[in-house]
């Protein structure tokens, strides 16, 4: 019965430790924070990006003449 308690106990710290050092989520109820935490970056990097993007497509458009 000690035995089993005691490794009870190293799986969670160990889960914890996991979670801590960026590893996967195991729990379902953690995915949404996942999916929420990828779509802000996904957000992010447009907002980052989206100066070079327009610049990008507007001297395209000059250079095909286009207006």
């Amino acid at each position: 019965m000690r035995d089993e308690v005691v490794s009870g106990g190293l799986e969670s710290q160990e889960l914890l430790g996991s979670l801590m050092r960026g590893g996967e989520a195991s729990g379902s109820w953690e995915k949404p924070h996942i999916l929420y935490g990828n779509f802000l970056d996904f957000i992010r990097y447009l907002v980052v990006w989206q100066p070079l993007i327009i610049a990008g497509v507007q001297f395209v458009n000059h250079l095909l003449g286009l207006e």
